[in-house]
């Protein structure tokens, strides 16, 4: 077969293929089966026999071999990858059939196979679908949304910024090993790929982060764990804890014990929060059932009608209480001076930033203040969705 030599010439229409001899003269050649069998015999190994027949690969003009993945498979059951261990589910990203075999041979086959493919002349591409990590052992609990395949909000979910446990921790002892060990050395070869600010994190990568452990901050998302909606019990301020150790944390109610438990007006007409132990809660957000929040101070009354400055989650911001308590979130209130801030969906104030409402872009200065709309569609009719209220 012909071979035309890739092409010098600069483009600029943002294109990373152009049809031309060179890209035609290419031909990439698959070479597994999702569903072969377990091989009965070190010969039969699908990666010993492609080493055996590099010749013939070139004799097809085959200039790009792409092995199947070479993961040691989980075995969850939850979904087809990890019942016919293909190599695209597994536990640990780096056990390259180091632990035992693949369905595709030894971790030696594997260096084999590509020593042998690179000394025929042909590339060797990498199979494998990075997101499927499978059966991490760690359990920890964390705010999820119930969400459809493309990070959509499901409509009319009950899991919606809802304590939730999942399958966050773990990765192997590979991942232990080899996670970000390279990344330096990368960085030096490949220096582009750490300027180029990454869609799911909007950050540049981080070659000082070495991932030796999977947990939730470096996930965004995982399956259907079937936990149901209200697996993480909770009283509105305070998460009970069931485990089979000495740290078990039950409500006192389950316990026997009788006690004050949720808001309740003491003798100077203060409103003070208890959780389920009949502790008065002090500095801290409480939720209640309709998905308000309040904020309780350091004497364990209820913020009303008041802007309050509260360090929340290691993060410092403004937020707004309304006359009944509740903190304003996504919506606006506008001062006696006629002032106007915009408060987010967790209840802190804007700062120099934007929101789009009703298909206005409104502009926040340093203080949080609106400086500036700009209409983006003129509406037949007005839909409200952000909260206005004036003070």
């Amino acid at each position: 077969m012909a071979r035309t030599a890739a092409s010098t010439k600069t483009t600029t229409d943002g294109s990373v293929f152009h049809s031309n001899a060179a890209l035609d003269s290419n031909l990439i050649y698959e070479g597994f089966s999702n569903f072969q069998a377990f091989p009965e015999n070190a010969s039969e190994n699908a990666n010993a026999i492609i080493a055996q027949n590099v010749d013939l690969f070139n004799s097809w003009g085959v200039t790009s071999f792409q092995l199947a993945p070479q993961y040691v498979s989980s075995h969850d059951g939850s979904f087809l990858d990890s019942i016919i261990d293909n190599g695209y589910a597994f536990t640990d990203r780096y056990d390259l059939a180091m632990s035992k075999n693949n369905k595709y041979g030894s971790y030696q086959d594997l260096v084999n196979v590509l020593k042998a493919l690179h000394a025929g002349g042909i590339q060797v591409i990498a199979d494998w679908v990075p997101d499927q990590i499978y059966s991490l052992p760690g359990k920890e609990v964390v705010s999820v949304v119930r969400s459809d395949e493309f990070g959509n909000k499901v409509d009319g979910t009950q899991i919606d910024n809802t304590l939730y446990v999942v399958n966050t921790i773990g990765g192997g002892q590979y991942q232990k090993e080899y996670g970000g060990r390279y990344l330096e050395e990368l960085k030096q070869k490949y220096p582009e790929l750490f300027k180029t600010k990454q869609p799911s994190t909007g950050v540049t990568i981080d070659p000082s982060e070495k991932i030796t452990e999977w947990s939730a901050k470096y996930l965004n998302g995982t399956n259907i764990l079937h936990r149901g909606a209200e697996f993480v019990l909770r009283d509105g301020a305070t998460y009970f804890r069931v485990a089979e150790t000495s740290e078990v944390f039950l409500p006192s109610q389950l316990r026997g014990k009788i006690t004050k438990n949720g808001f309740w007006k003491n003798d100077a007409g203060k409103v003070n929060y208890y959780n389920s132990e009949g502790e008065i809660m002090k500095n801290a957000f409480v939720k209640d059932g309709k998905n308000n929040w309040y904020y309780f101070d350091n004497d364990g009354n209820m913020v009303t009608n008041t802007a309050l400055t509260i360090d929340s989650d290691a993060q410092v911001a403004d937020y707004y209480f309304l006359n009944n308590g509740i903190s304003l979130r996504d919506g606006f209130v506008q001062l006696a001076n006629g002032d106007i801030y915009y408060y987010d969906v967790n209840g802190r104030k804007l700062k120099n930033g934007k929101v789009t409402v009703n298909n206005v872009e409104y502009t926040t200065d340093k203080n949080g203040k609106v400086v500036g709309e700009n209409v983006l569609k003129k509406l037949d009719e007005i839909i409200t969705t952000g909260k206005t209220t004036l003070i």
